[in-house]
């Protein structure tokens, strides 16, 4: 949809859709796989993983996929750059890019725009909705990111310093505000941009409804939108 090619099931997109759709279950399995005794220690969100060699190789095995539905069906170099920069963040993240704030944040927010970024490097006639969407999906999950790290301090404490280790629950939240803030302001320019129909147009004004009034809640009731940062999935959903 978002590169605008004549057909959305021609070769340039659903190959780079399978990839991407390997990619982001490789990279979650992956994660799963390594941070196991970090999620077994969050007892307000467990996840207890049994098998954490199983996930590893599986989460491998789909970045095995990746790669040969690449050299079999992408053409574009572009798109295949970017797909090796995006395992390369996977596979360096855990133990490596997680450790210090500022490339654990912004890896996270590169790879999980990676599903609007893959647009354009398959046209070169994009839709006019892919840069402020872009932008806001972006400027979301680095607000995201941080909020979930102040949530998180009591099982990242002694593995890896997040930017409330670094200023503070006051100025991350704060921080967290004006990324959120931009992001909703770069959502609604792309919303202007594509045109919406009426029935399109009523998820998307929900979500940023949702958006907002978590905004609101993170500056008046800072913890208790901290504990529900759920509520952020939900709008960008």
């Amino acid at each position: 949809l978002l590169s605008d090619t004549n057909s959305w099931v021609s070769k340039e997109n659903i190959f780079p859709a399978l990839c991407l759709f390997f990619a982001c279950l490789g990279a979650r399995l992956f994660h799963y796989g390594m941070k196991s005794e970090i999620y077994r220690e969050k007892y307000w969100d467990q996840v207890i993983v049994k098998n954490p060699l199983l996930l590893k190789v599986l989460g491998l095995t789909s970045f095995l996929v990746v790669a040969l539905l690449s050299l079999i069906g992408i053409n574009s170099k572009i798109c295949l750059i970017f797909l090796i920069f995006f395992f390369l963040i996977i596979i360096f993240y855990p133990n490596r890019l997680d450790r210090h704030w500022p490339w654990k944040n912004l890896s996270i927010a590169f790879a999980c725009t990676s599903p609007v970024i893959i647009s354009w490097t398959i046209s070169q006639h994009h839709h006019p909705i892919l840069w402020p969407l872009t932008i806001g999906v972006f400027f979301f999950y680095i607000a995201r990111e941080i909020i979930k790290d102040i949530d998180d301090q009591s099982a990242d404490r002694g593995r890896r310093i997040t930017m409330v280790m670094s200023i503070g629950e006051f100025w991350a939240s704060w921080i967290a505000l004006v990324f959120l803030f931009l992001a909703v302001i770069a959502l609604v320019i792309a919303g202007f941009t594509a045109n919406l129909s009426f029935f399109a147009s009523i998820p998307y004004i929900l979500g940023l409804l949702v958006m907002a009034e978590y905004g609101r809640t993170l500056l008046f009731s800072t913890r208790s939108a901290i504990r529900g940062y759920q509520f952020l999935d939900l709008g960008i959903l």
